[in-house]
């Protein structure tokens, strides 16, 4: 069976700007939170993050209110409170202080609800390997049309609001329903993560957009 873990749980009630359509897509992105969080929109499991400290997004679509109040709760994990801030340092390993610097500070980011028309992405895949030193990004777009749409699919990776990597760009035609898109990112210079002194800590942003054509 698994432990009990402490909880804490962030709640907020909002209202959209105005009706929305059924065919704009809603999203909610959290810039980063402490530990595991689930998102939930009024009392519906819309998603989960498991990376911490790194930004997620999870589908709001079919949860949302699209005329009326909405009740957003994000459940995190409180580590403090499972005591990690005890944990001693030992070779490699850090205490919770250390590996954590914003303590208690569940959520390191704002909250935003992202609306967008059709189509739309729906998921990203991220496969890098660094010994062919290549970023394959798998885009899965949705085309809630009844027709075929032409788009244009980009994928660039960025540090420090400057592009790191060259932008791969793909046109396809979207049939209706769910696509998957394939593109290949050459690594060139990006230093993957490590401890000093074998490597420097950078961070890194994938950047996928899709465009009608």
């Amino acid at each position: 069976m698994d432990s009990p873990r402490a909880r804490v749980v962030y709640s907020n009630r909002f209202k959209v700007p105005a009706p929305l359509a059924p065919e704009v897509h809603a999203r909610i992105r959290i810039e980063g939170a402490l530990c595991a969080a689930k998102v939930f929109l009024n009392k519906a499991l819309v998603g989960e993050g498991h990376l911490p400290g790194l930004p997620f997004e999870v589908d709001a679509s079919r949860a949302l209110n699209r005329t009326g109040t909405n009740l957003l709760e994000i459940e995190v994990e409180d580590m403090a409170a499972l005591g990690l801030k005890d944990l001693v340092r030992t070779g490699n390993n850090f205490t919770a202080r250390e590996f954590i610097p914003w303590k208690r500070a569940h959520l390191s980011g704002p909250v935003t609800l992202v609306l967008t028309g059709d189509p739309h992405i729906s998921s990203v895949l991220i496969s890098p390997s660094w010994r062919k030193r290549q970023i394959s990004v798998e885009v899965t777009v949705s085309n809630g049309s009844t027709e075929t749409q032409q788009v244009t699919v980009q994928a660039e990776v960025v540090a420090r609001n400057k592009r790191a990597a060259p932008r791969e760009e793909v046109k396809v035609g979207l049939e209706p329903g769910d696509s998957t898109v394939k593109l290949m990112i050459p690594a060139g210079k990006l230093v993957p993560w490590g401890m000093p002194p074998h490597g420097k800590n950078r961070q890194y942003a994938l950047v996928v957009t899709v465009e009608k054509q």
